[in-house]
């Protein structure tokens, strides 16, 4: 993808990456290899510094975006203030997506690491009836992921 001036848009040019995964119709089944997509999908936003897309993506993917964009973050709120005044297209996921109204990405409960709601920090975040506790990655240390464990 080439860089683009869009207040949204890419900051570099960059390589877009499409993840494609079994998943539930239960948000609190643990999805094949639940770790190890998440372990990628946390390398790549944190310590590589990736942008989520912003229509086809899990909360966790937006956490740090208003960091990530800065200025561009602040001038596409500013405008979208301006041309919709009354909140006629905001909802509060798109508030919590562009950290409006002190609203976070992030929803933190019991299972909320399954569909990717927020990063586990805590085993009930993942599926510990089921195996699954909240580990650090293999190769991504930093990585909080919902891992079997047997």
């Amino acid at each position: 993808m080439k860089k683009s001036t869009a207040y949204l848009g890419k900051i570099e040019d960059s390589v877009d990456i499409d993840m494609s995964y079994y998943r539930s119709r239960d948000p609190n089944k643990p999805r094949l290899n639940e770790d190890m997509m998440e372990e990628i999908e946390q390398m790549m936003l944190f310590k590589y510094n990736g942008l989520p897309h912003l229509g086809k993506n899990r909360n966790v993917g937006f956490i740090g975006l208003r960091e990530k964009l800065g200025v561009r973050m602040d001038k596409f709120v500013d405008v979208m203030q301006r041309f919709d005044e009354g909140g006629l297209f905001s909802s509060d996921w798109s508030d919590a997506v562009l950290g409006l109204r002190g609203k976070q990405p992030a929803i933190v409960k019991k299972g909320c690491a399954l569909d990717g709601l927020c990063i586990c920090s805590a085993d009930e975040h993942c599926a510990p009836d089921e195996g699954y506790l909240c580990r650090p990655g293999l190769v991504y240390e930093k990585a909080r992921v919902c891992r079997k464990v047997r």
